[in-house]
């Protein structure tokens, strides 16, 4: 388990850009407030159900945009 300590004081969070004064989280090298980066693993969970109920899952995670993404 990692200590925090102060760590994350002056950081802002990666999902609505407000400075974290408590309750920090730490995700894939990002802060976030810990109920900002819930809510943001709750809004993915639902896009993937819509789109796996759609059939526009894929199975290369990268847009068709992206380089090596499927055209």
């Amino acid at each position: 388990m990692i200590q925090l300590g102060n760590t994350f004081q002056g950081k802002k969070c990666a999902r609505c850009h407000q400075t974290i004064q408590s309750d920090p989280a730490f995700a894939d090298d990002l802060w976030y407030h810990s109920a900002c980066l819930e809510e943001g693993k709750k809004a993915l969970q639902r896009a993937q159900e819509l789109a796996s109920h759609f059939s526009l899952a894929s199975t290369d995670s990268r847009p068709s945009w992206a380089p090596g993404g499927t055209a």
